[in-house]
């Protein structure tokens, strides 16, 4: 019955839409005639659509006769009720179409794009989107929602590799993720608004290099960063770097623990060794030590306590010496003490003076247990200055031992013995004569003292004493005694020793070494002559100098500034003596001048000598720079620089000439001489203002300054002594640029000489070698430049003085102090002139009223 039903019902439709065919073909058809015939189709099309709805509306209407109804075989189907089927049927394709196909679509199915199709910016749905129009090549896929990424996603780049999986919102990767370039992964984390935000992983070349959290694409917050799969950092972040507390590691293991600032050791931190030990705990700066800390070795050893600049030690601190070696403070800059410490051992001071970094060298003094004085003298690069104590009488050397306890006897060989049983230290001394005074001929240290700790004995082997005493001079022909012999007895403890003998010029050492230990038991010194009796009396030698001077002195003596005749130098100047062109000046104004104007002379032609020097190593230079360039393997960039370094050279050699030139024209318009042919070496001075008598000084300008005037005129006591006071600071200023172009020529000529080592070792090139020898030009250049400007101001301090600086000084003494004498007999000669004119006016007028008062 529904099988019959059924087909009667399909029949029914096919007829339904023939008739509908039919009609609306009727209905067309009429309204095509009546087209032809019509102009208005606006007014006519809502004629037809107005009828076409009323017989719609008149066909679903109840039928009232036959003519409603078609007719089949067997049933009777209402012409209604096949119009309202056809229009549920229109319906619900519509309906299929608008709703359900893209429900379905945006659900249960895929839609495949062109990334230029206009439906992409719109769709809903799960989509893939190509960039090819043959959708090969995929861009994204994923769920839109309005045209945005929502949900799960996968971006891919343009040769089809994984740029980004994970979850979308707003079209940006929001949520948790993985991103990657070259398909391989580079993060794996959570997102916000297409940035690392919150908790991830961050991998470079497949390796981690960070976990933890982030804001914005930056590391911020708690995290850890990663060097080939190994630890090297745990702890904050903030703005993509190391912010906060923190612990580096390297090789797995704690470097540092503390506080970061951008990424940098900033704050107060803690550096450790590989074995887990403390390297250094305190403050830092921009990655280095910086502030107050302490620094330990990698045994747990304190090594510094005190301040650091920059990774060294810089500032007031203390040095504790390995072992039981105790304990050093200083004041330290760039990692070195500043040329005086303070040295405990077992609490107690044991050395206080000067030293060599941390090594005790020139003036100090030494103390024993009880904080008595033992010791007041000069120290040679850690143990006592033997060849100073040799310079010494014996009464001299007493006193230099202080307070320490002496015990003196006669010597089977001769002499007598002192011993200073704190050092363990034994001088044998000559008997005073008639023609010689007591001197000491030997000395021996074992470092048996009680409170020595053998720290004056700071060998570890014959090699460490070789290189200590080759370092004391030049090395002669070792002597042939035994020095072993010579020893006192009871100054050595029993056992075999081997001799290690250096000689210099008047003097010897020797170290003696316990056999099967290689390291000095004991040092001996003594001087050229082996019989005491032969001994005289030295008087007191270097130790009274302080060392600046003493250093200044054998500076100038190398650079031949210093003449022989005064007792400092070696070299006598090569010329006229200069006092005689100085004595050719009219007056003191005049030789003032003259000297001055000999100083610049000279200053130029010796910055001029120094600097052509240069000018030869830069020649040479450029042209092996230039022959490595014909050779293809120079550089054109080295060798314009080198130029330019040349012409800058020339243009200075130059201006020294110009210079030269016109003080010889001043000097010869005044004496007709040339100063080429004078030694004007003489005319340096070198001293140190602060050892100057100021009373001395103020008193010898008074008196100069009063002869000068003869009672013409007051002398202004006041004035003149700010004037001296002033020229005094001048000339202190002057001293101290002298000690910085002292300091920076050593400095450099030390430069030079490690680079000739590095060069003749292969490790330094020529270049390398040359500029460091240029350097040392220049600064030999900047301390001509210095003494002759301290010179320049040490003569106005005599003419302030009245020759009295050049008598104290020995400079120009044989002609200066002359002339500052003539110059106050000129005017006392001037002030006679004018008495004796003035009393012979006043005689002239007495006769002129005794001629008025006449009837």
């Amino acid at each position: 019955m529904l099988s019959h039903f059924f087909r009667q019902l399909l029949n029914s439709v096919g007829i339904f839409f023939r008739t509908l065919r039919a009609f609306f073909t009727r209905k067309l058809v009429g309204v095509g005639a009546r087209l032809k015939r019509l102009t208005n189709f606006s007014r006519q099309a809502t004629k037809v659509a107005s009828e076409s709805l009323q017989g719609a509306a008149a066909a679903i209407q109840k039928p009232t006769k036959r003519e409603d109804y078609i007719e089949t075989k067997r049933l009777f189907i209402s012409k209604s009720f096949l119009v309202m089927l056809a229009i549920t049927l229109v319906a619900v394709g519509f309906l299929i179409y608008l709703v359900v196909w893209p429900f379905v679509l945006s659900n249960f199915l895929t839609a495949r794009f062109y990334q230029g199709d206009g439906r992409v910016p719109d769709w809903s749905g799960r989509v893939i989107v190509y960039y090819d129009q043959d959708r090969k090549e995929p861009m994204y896929a994923g769920k839109l929602e309005g045209g945005a990424l929502q949900g799960e996603g996968t971006l891919y780049d343009e040769n089809g590799l994984v740029t980004y999986q994970g979850n979308f919102a707003g079209g940006l990767p929001n949520g948790k993720g993985k991103a990657y370039e070259a398909g391989v992964l580079v993060y794996d984390g959570a997102f916000a608004d297409g940035r690392y935000e919150g908790a991830g992983e961050l991998y470079r070349d497949g390796d981690l290099v960070y976990k933890g959290a982030f804001s914005q694409g930056l590391y911020e917050g708690m995290g850890e960063l990663y060097q080939n799969g190994s630890l090297v950092y745990r702890g904050a972040f903030s703005g993509g770097v190391q912010n906060g507390f923190g612990t580096a590691y390297q090789d797995g293991a704690k470097a540092y623990e503390g506080s970061f600032v951008n990424g940098a050791y900033s704050g107060e931190g803690t550096l450790f060794y590989a074995n887990g030990k403390r390297a250094y705990a305190g403050a830092f700066a921009s990655g280095l030590q910086d502030g107050e800390g302490a620094a330990y070795r990698e045994n747990g050893e304190l090594c510094y306590k005190g301040s650091f600049a920059e990774g060294l030690y810089d500032g007031d601190g203390a040095y504790y010496l390995e072992g039981d070696g105790g304990t050093v403070r200083a004041a330290f800059t760039a990692g070195r003490a500043n040329g005086a410490i303070q040295w405990y051992v077992g609490g107690k001071l044991w050395y206080d003076g000067s030293a060599d970094n941390l090594t005790p060298d020139g003036f100090g003094t030494l103390y024993a247990r009880n904080g008595k004085p033992v010791y007041a003298g000069e120290m040679d690069r850690g143990t006592l200055d033997g060849a100073w104590l040799l310079s010494l009488p014996v009464e001299d050397l007493r006193k230099a031992f202080g307070e320490a306890a002496l015990t003196e006897t006669d010597n089977a060989a001769g002499g007598f013995l002192i011993v200073n049983q704190e050092l363990g230290l034994t001088a044998l001394c000559s008997y005073r004569q008639e023609n010689a005074e007591a001197a000491v001929c030997a000395l021996w240290l074992t470092g048996g003292g009680a409170d020595s700790l053998a720290t004056l004995l700071p060998w570890q082997s014959v090699s460490d004493f070789g290189s200590w005493a080759a370092g004391a001079g030049e090395l002669a022909e070792d002597r042939q005694e035994d020095p072993e012999a010579a020893v006192p007895a009871g100054a050595l403890p029993e056992g075999e020793y081997e001799p290690a003998r250096y000689a210099f010029g008047d003097w010897s050492v020797t170290a003696l070494l316990a056999k099967g230990s290689g390291a000095p038991a004991a040092l001996c010194w003594d001087s050229a002559l082996n019989s005491p009796a032969a001994k005289g009396g030295k008087g007191s030698g270097s130790g009274d100098k302080n060392a600046p001077e003493a250093r200044l002195d054998q500076l100038l003596a190398s650079l031949d500034l210093i003449d022989s005749a005064g007792g400092k130098g070696s070299q006598k100047p090569v010329g006229s003596d200069v006092s005689r062109l100085v004595g050719l000046t009219g007056s003191a104004a005049d030789a003032e001048t003259l000297i001055d104007t000999l100083l610049d002379y000279f200053e130029n032609k010796q910055t001029q000598t120094a600097l052509e020097g240069s000018k030869l190593l830069l020649q040479q230079l450029i042209t092996e720079e230039q022959g490595s360039e014909k050779r293809g393997a120079g550089n054109a960039a080295r060798a314009a620089a080198l130029q330019t370094e040349l012409d800058g050279l020339g243009a200075r050699i130059a201006l020294c000439k110009a210079n030269m030139e016109k003080a010889a024209l001043k000097v010869q318009d005044r004496t007709l001489l040339n100063p080429a042919d004078y030694a004007l070496e003489k005319l340096i001075c070198s001293f140190d203002p602060g050892e100057l008598d100021a009373g001395g000084l103020y008193r010898a300008a008074v008196a100069h300054a009063e002869g000068i005037a003869a009672g013409r005129y007051t002398v202004n006591a006041d004035e003149l002594a700010v004037s001296v006071k002033a020229e005094v600071i001048n000339l202190e200023l002057s001293y101290q640029t002298v000690q910085s172009a002292l300091n920076s020529r050593q400095r450099t000529q030390e430069t030079a000489d490690a680079a000739l080592q590095g060069y003749a070792r292969c490790t330094a090139d020529r270049y390398e070698l040359y500029h460091a020898q240029i350097a040392r030009d220049d600064a030999t250049a900047a301390l001509y430049a210095a003494l002759a400007g301290f010179s320049r101001q040490v003569n106005v301090v005599n003419g302030l003085s009245g020759g009295w600086l050049s008598e104290k000084q020995a400079w120009l003494d044989d002609v200066l102090p002359a002339i500052y004498q003539g110059e106050i007999a000129r005017g006392q000669e001037e002030a006679g002139v004018k008495e004796e004119e003035q009393i012979q006016r006043e005689e002239e007028a007495r006769e002129q009223l005794d001629q008025e008062d006449q009837p």
